[in-house]
């Protein structure tokens, strides 16, 4: 829908090794940046048509909409019935990607399969 309307191209703050699969690539290949001039490995673009994005660059600002404030998180949350809190091995690894540069390597023992994994809690063994 986004090409049929004209767009060039969508930009998206996601975990590059699933975004990848789906043609995203690092906005610094188009020269865009974040607000603070800097190029996240997980700040994705799309092309939506070949070479639309050859003459941009600047900047993008995302919408406060996604700015989290944890007061408010935590008064949604004592609406809900309890439920045990735990971080999954795939938000362990998307928190260590979402945290590096565009040209920054993977970790040594950075494993991509980890970061599908969604049900075994962080920092528990595989065995």
């Amino acid at each position: 829908r986004a090409s049929k309307s004209g767009y060039k191209g969508v930009i998206i703050q996601g975990h590059p090794i699933f975004y990848e699969r789906l043609g995203f690539k690092y906005s610094k290949l188009f020269h865009i940046s974040n607000e603070m001039n800097q190029y996240p490995k997980g700040q994705l673009v799309l092309e939506l048509q070949p070479n639309a994005l050859d003459n941009v660059n600047g900047s993008v600002a995302f919408s406060s909409v996604f700015d989290i404030k944890s007061d408010e998180v935590e008064a949604i949350e004592k609406t809900l019935p309890p439920k045990p809190k735990f971080k999954t091995r795939s938000q362990e690894m998307f928190e260590l990607v979402v945290g590096l540069q565009a040209d920054d390597p993977y970790p040594e023992d950075f494993d991509p399969k980890l970061c599908f994994d969604n049900k075994t809690p962080a920092n528990s063994s595989l065995n």
